[in-house]
């Protein structure tokens, strides 16, 4: 009776325009029978719930779609119920905290929970470098997998120690910034101007962590949580007259140094090319993030061919499966062409996103709109290895298993959800 019940609920909710809710008492019904191998449930409402998986993705891809956002969990101003409930409501997004996960797993019950029309992507926004320079690439994986929980887990520890690390060194050393790895980084950094101004801001870090333990333990986790925005403000680093994004070539800097000088004790953890086959291993979508902008108003940290070069190296030897095309601060009307075309050119998915930490960027770095071609693309290949397992999978019960695998990674997926139903009308043969 509490089977029909819902039953009926669900296609009430189906008339009433809410594909999210019939879709919540649908699955929750396809999960018992499936448990209890009850095919004469599964096919007797798999087309309603295949229904409702379609409209509840039509809905979410006409809302707004944002393929880079961050939570309270690293620097983000929103908490993630924030974001997902009152910011979003409708959409498609990615949640790619710095370096952390932990508002993954809240997004995924909210959305089940109060029948969101949102897709969210699980991702994150990993710290790494390559010839001494610090990158950030999304790493989007298809499910909240061991493997996945695991690396983002052992990464984190080892960003947290290099922070500590650094910290640690810059109280101690007064001789730091005469050390030839420094001399190197402000050199790679000379096209974005001197790197006095930094090394000035640093000075007046160390004075203040040396004096006051709040302070060095302030400063240590703003590091590790990259929330430095608010703490280059709140201690007066930034200054009336400052060059373009001297504050982000503050961070910069000391990712750079920490990354590479303490090699040896992390590993190679941060590398770019190695970490980003680690995420691949665990089935995650690969996608090269913050490519130099360059306009009038803004000179970037590395000469746009350089990097254009390292970018095509990498799509080449399938490191990568995207680049972050559309995004601002730093959203000019040329720049983005630019990456568009090095897609085009390279097969890469090219990505649109806010970068959104306060919900306000597209108010002061221009506007990134929709792109609804994107979502689909990044869907197909998280979920290309588990098709390929349920095509070879040829016993009944188990490539419904199998494809239901599928439906886990994109839980619309057309040929997912047609197979499932033929193989639910085999058992009805029999």
């Amino acid at each position: 009776m509490a089977t029909i019940a819902k039953l009926d609920q669900a296609i009430a909710a189906l008339d009433q325009g809410k594909p999210a809710l019939a879709d919540r008492l649908l699955s929750d019904i396809a999960t018992t029978a499936f448990a209890s191998h009850d095919h004469a449930t599964l096919r007797s409402i798999w087309p309603s719930l295949a229904n409702a998986r379609v409209e509840r993705r039509a809905r979410a891809s006409d809302g707004r779609i944002d393929l880079h956002t961050h939570t309270t969990a690293s620097d983000g101003e929103m908490t993630v119920e924030q974001l997902l409930c009152n910011h979003f409501v409708r959409g498609q997004i990615l949640i790619d905290d710095h370096n952390i996960i932990d508002s993954l797993s809240a997004a995924r019950r909210l959305v089940h929970e109060r029948d969101l029309e949102l897709d969210v992507f699980l991702g994150i926004e990993v710290i790494c470098t390559h010839q001494r320079r610090a990158f950030e690439f999304h790493a989007i994986a298809p499910t909240l997998s061991k493997g996945f929980k695991s690396l983002c887990a052992e990464h984190r520890q080892q960003w947290d120690r290099a922070c500590e690390m650094f910290v640690e060194e810059l109280a101690q050393r007064d001789d730091l910034f005469s050390d030839p790895l420094w001399k190197q980084i402000a050199e790679d950094y000379s096209i974005g101007g001197p790197l006095d101004p930094v090394l000035e801001r640093y000075q007046q870090v160390r004075d203040r962590i040396t004096a006051d333990s709040i302070a060095y333990q302030d400063y240590l986790k703003s590091n590790q949580t990259f929330d430095m925005g608010h703490l280059w403000h709140s201690w007066g680093l930034a200054r009336e007259g400052d060059p373009p994004m001297l504050g982000h070539r503050f961070f910069a800097s000391m990712r750079s140094y920490s990354l590479n000088v303490y090699r040896e004790a992390l590993g190679d953890w941060f590398d770019y090319e190695s970490l980003a086959q680690r995420f691949r291993q665990v089935g995650c979508f690969i996608s090269h993030n913050h490519p130099n902008y360059w306009d009038e108003d803004f000179v970037g940290e590395i000469p746009h061919a350089l990097q254009a070069e390292w970018i095509q190296c990498w799509a080449r030897h399938g490191v990568i499966d995207a680049l972050e095309v559309w995004s601002p601060p730093f959203a000019s009307k040329r720049v983005p062409h630019y990456w568009e075309k090095i897609c085009h050119d390279l097969g890469l998915v090219p990505m649109a996103g806010t970068d959104c930490h306060s919900g306000r960027e597209q108010d002061f770095g221009g506007q990134v709109e929709n792109h609804p071609e994107i979502p689909p693309q990044i869907y197909a290949k998280l979920a290309a290895p588990a098709v390929a397992i349920a095509q070879r999978t040829t016993e009944p019960w188990a490539a419904l298993a199998a494809w239901r695998d599928v439906l886990e990674i994109d839980y619309a997926h057309t040929q997912a959800l047609a197979e499932c139903q033929k193989i639910l009308e085999t058992f009805a043969a029999k």
